[in-house]
């Protein structure tokens, strides 16, 4: 089983309703983006809440996973994953 069909997190992004616009930020050293085109975390803020809105939708940092008030660890999560390298066109 390769990584990315054993990793519970991103496999759990599907069940979020997301907005149509979003800001992404992705957490890694420079030589995991530079050598790997990896990192190590990911932050994903709803680009169109208001100042009275939670604007954080979810993050994830190794296999610490936060989405609202809810906090897992997903011991079988990869602490390292791809980045984002494919931006608007289809998956």
């Amino acid at each position: 089983m390769n990584a990315a069909a054993s990793d519970r997190i991103s496999n759990s992004l599907f069940q979020i309703r997301f907005p149509h616009f979003v800001w992404v930020m992705e957490i890694g050293t420079v030589e995991s983006y530079r050598d790997r085109q990896s990192c190590v975390g990911e932050i994903v803020l709803d680009a169109t809440a208001g100042m009275w809105e939670e604007g954080r939708i979810y993050a994830r940092i190794g296999a610490d996973f936060h989405v609202g008030d809810e906090y897992a660890n997903v011991s079988s999560a990869p602490v390292e994953f791809k980045q984002f390298t494919h931006n608007l066109g289809e998956v």
